[in-house]
Order: structure tokens, then C-alpha cells, then sequence
């Protein structure tokens, strides 16, 4: 599936970087042939509260328009991801997936991620491994 909207969210302090990750987004988008529309959403520094808030009104406002809503926490760090996760838990929105680079080890290895062996690294998707378990 190819996103029609990303949205970053991003701490204050790092809020200069979501430009860079942005372009990032928008040139590997449009290698495999598409351009989503890209916002940046902008929490205080280690809110989880603001943070859970801003996510879950984004996915809200989403999936009301009929949109399949995704998390990506991979680069997110932990009071922003833990925010997010609590609030969309608790709101009981329907996200579909929520998407973790899961890696072996990073001892020894390039970084940063492009350069990191792909077979140290695996894409896990926690709703659906949630969905596994019994």
C-alpha cells in the first residue's frame, strides 16, 4: 500500500530535522512512483500527553475521511511513541498497522540505517504480531 498523507511528528527540539525527513520521504516516494502530501506536526519536548494528543487527532481525523491509518515508531523516541501508542490504545482507533524496524544488533555495523546490513534488520508490524498471539 503507498500512503496518500504522512504526517512526522517531531519534538521541538528536533523540529529543524522534519524538513530533511520530509525530502527523504517525498524522493523514496517518488522512485517507486508516488508523492504523498507531507505535514510535519510539531509537540513540546517529552509531552507524552501533547504527543498522544496530536496523534490520536491526527488518526482520528484520518480514519474519519475514510483513510487506513499506519504508525511508523521506528526513529520516534520513547515519550513521543508511548504517548502515541496510549492514546490511540485508549481512544480505540482502528489503526491497522503499527510498523517497527527491528534490528539483530547494531554492534559493529554502519550507520546509520541505509547502511546497516539488511539481513540484521526486519520490519515488524506489532498489530499484526499482536493479532498472532492468542
Amino acid at each position: 500500500m503507498r500512503p496518500q498523507r504522512v504526517s512526522i511528528v517531531t519534538e521541538e527540539p528536533y523540529a529543524m530535522s522534519a524538513s530533511t525527513a520530509a525530502e527523504a520521504i517525498r524522493i523514496i516516494s517518488e522512485g517507486y512512483g508516488f508523492i504523498p502530501a507531507i505535514g510535519t506536526e510539531v509537540v513540546p519536548e517529552a509531552d507524552f500527553v501533547r504527543a498522544g494528543q496530536t496523534i490520536r487527532s491526527l488518526a482520528n481525523d484520518l480514519i474519519g475521511q475514510g483513510f487506513r491509518v499506519a504508525i511508523d515508531i521506528t526513529s520516534g523516541r520513547k515519550v513521543t511513541v508511548a504517548g502515541a501508542l496510549i492514546a490511540v490504545s485508549l481512544a480505540g482507533l482502528d489503526l491497522r498497522h503499527i510498523y517497527y524496524l527491528a534490528m539483530k544488533t547494531t554492534d559493529d555495523v554502519a550507520k546509520p540505517y541505509m547502511m546497516i546490513p539488511h539481513q540484521l534488520q526486519r520490519i515488524r508490524d506489532i498489530m499484526e504480531d499482536a493479532r498472532a498471539r492468542p
